[in-house]
């Protein structure tokens, strides 16, 4: 390929992409196909997932590829269609002949993202950070900028946005002994804002450790952490961090919840009304876990009963609990659920904004089928539901299932989940996020090639399917079909009458892109005296090239 030729080929693919009346989805509907993310040799694993706020994702992950040995960070951005944003099989934010592990990430507020990891380059581990804008270029020093740099190991961090193009850290720290927790904010141009070693949240006695935060919409964040400064078992402990850094609840944090037994991992969202809700595994029964939750306001009242309130009292034990808001009026709980006896199970509850249950007592029934159901993980579904993803070994390997279930408590889909992946060999940790538009993306890690881990992605639309017919194959000349709802027939009405329409056909799809119907456009003619009620679409072929696609509704 020449020069010139090269010129207007890539001008060529850059209108494609943005056009879109011309461009076609890189997302499928073959559920044993997928999307691929990175294939790369050795492992791409332990990643971390955040939305580009434009209906697509950030894939953040551990790469194996240069060192078997030692993990570097790389990062994907795929937009809403499915497309590789950047290099095809990722960029590299930290490859330095160090071990970074450990990934978390946040979209920045203007479009790009900002990723942190542990890092040990210095010896022990560190934490360090980087700042990619939407076209994946750093914005800051390559290879990253240090968040903390100090004496023995600082591990696990985990980042939010702080509102103004920066980022909260909160870590595990090492320094004085056990592990206690700390926090950074660094600036949208990398600059540390706090205490030049982190600013203390829990430096009291034993471990704290597992912390997990949330914006609270001032500059400043919510953090929850599992506690053992009692001696014996770890309670629930949460601070309030100001944007400037100082703690506006007592000082190591205010007790969650601290009965008797292990209360651990606690997962933490807003309110939407200043405030928190905060979940976890409790096994003050002494006989399994449950799942308790607790609200939290600004200044760190518990409102709801003291110690938290029942959310699953079931027999044997509820661990892995995952919690979204539902944006309306309180938030969707769920977790993998063991009593039925030999294997999990996935359940559902939504707790109210005054603490009560919403749905049926101990939750409802999102997978029961047999063999286990694990690592659950949830995201609103923008009205008042969530969609809840989790791994299933029903058929034997691990695959990737999923439910959608409403503000009801009603599951929408298919009973027992619909089916994300099921390819090859095993594919396990899934994560899901909203696309904005009721449906969600998945990303998971998936060893299909049966000698090392990739990444791999699906999306489904509110209806639980990839709907690629209708989303990306209304193109180049328009179609209608009238009436729509069609009873018993319709006519067909091209908008270009200068087509051979003796060399086209029409081709009836339904909505998971099954041919359900072929004939001659000549006819101008649709007849679904064979279809049943639902949702259809026309493909306009002229010799064997699409041309025209249209949705219409059959109602008998």
């Amino acid at each position: 390929m020449n020069r010139k030729s090269s010129l207007y080929y890539f001008v060529f693919i850059f209108l494609l992409l943005l056009n879109p009346f011309l461009s076609f989805s890189q997302w499928t509907n073959d559920i044993s196909v997928n999307k691929s993310i990175v294939t790369s040799i050795n492992d791409q694993k332990d990643y971390s997932l955040t939305s580009d706020t434009k209906g697509g994702a950030y894939i953040i992950w551990n790469d194996k590829r240069n060192n078997i040995l030692k993990s570097d960070i790389y990062a994907q951005r795929i937009n809403s269609l499915g497309y590789n944003v950047w290099a095809a099989q990722g960029i590299g934010v930290c490859t330095t002949a160090a071990d970074q592990a450990n990934p978390s990430t946040v979209e920045d507020g203007n479009g790009g993202v900002i990723i942190a990891w542990d890092d040990s380059i210095n010896g022990d581990r560190d934490i360090y950070a980087q700042k990619l804008d939407s076209s994946g270029n750093p914005q800051w020093a390559i290879n990253g900028v240090p968040i903390v740099v100090k004496a023995n190991k600082q591990k696990n961090v985990k980042i939010i946005s702080d509102g103004a193009g920066g980022a909260i850290a909160v870590w595990e720290d090492s320094l004085a002994g056990y592990w206690d927790i700390y926090a950074q904010r660094i600036s949208t141009n990398g600059v540390i804002m706090w205490t030049a070693t982190g600013v203390p949240v829990c430096t009291a006695i034993m471990n704290q450790k597992n912390a997990r935060l949330v914006a609270d919409g001032s500059g400043g964040a919510f953090i929850v952490w599992q506690d053992k400064r009692g001696g014996v078992d770890y309670d629930i402990y949460a601070q309030h961090l100001a944007a400037s850094g100082a703690s506006l609840w007592a000082i190591d944090g205010v007790p969650v919840c601290s009965v008797i037994d292990k209360q651990t991992d606690p997962k933490i969202v807003s309110d939407k009304l200043g405030g928190v809700i905060i979940t976890w595994p409790d096994k003050r029964s002494g006989l399994g876990y449950d799942v308790y939750a607790q609200r939290i306001n600004s200044s760190g009242a518990m409102l709801w009963l003291v110690n938290g309130v029942a959310v699953c009292t079931a027999d044997s034990s509820q661990t892995s609990i995952d919690i979204t808001s539902d944006n309306v009026s309180g938030a969707i709980l769920t977790w993998r659920d063991k009593r039925n006896g030999l294997y999990h199970d996935i359940y559902a509850q939504k707790i109210n904004m005054t603490g009560t249950i919403a749905w049926p007592l101990n939750g409802v029934k999102i997978s029961i089928t047999a063999l286990s159901q694990t690592s659950p993980n949830i995201c609103g579904d923008g009205s008042g539901g969530a969609i809840i993803t989790w791994q299933d070994s029903t058929v034997g390997n691990w695959d990737i299932l999923s439910q959608r279930i409403n503000t009801s408590g009603n599951v929408l889909w298919t009973v027992g989940g619909n089916i994300v992946s099921n390819a090859n060999n095993t594919q396990t940790n899934p994560k899901n996020i909203s696309d904005g538009k009721g449906g969600c993306i998945y990303v998971w890690q998936d060893f299909r090639n049966g000698i090392d881990d990739d990444i791999y992605a699906q999306h489904f639309s509110a209806l639980g399917v990839e709907e690629i017919l209708e989303k990306n194959l209304d193109n180049i000349n328009s179609v209608n079909v009238f009436p729509n709802p069609v009873t018993e027939s319709a006519i067909i009405k091209l908008s270009n009458d200068k087509l051979n329409v003796s060399k086209c056909i029409g081709v009836i799809y339904d909505v998971l892109g099954r041919e359900v119907d072929s004939f001659k456009i000549d006819k101008f003619k649709i007849d679904v005296s064979n279809l049943s009620n639902g949702s259809y679409y026309l493909k306009i072929f002229e010799n064997k090239t699409a041309i025209a696609v249209t949705k219409f509704v059959v109602k008998k």
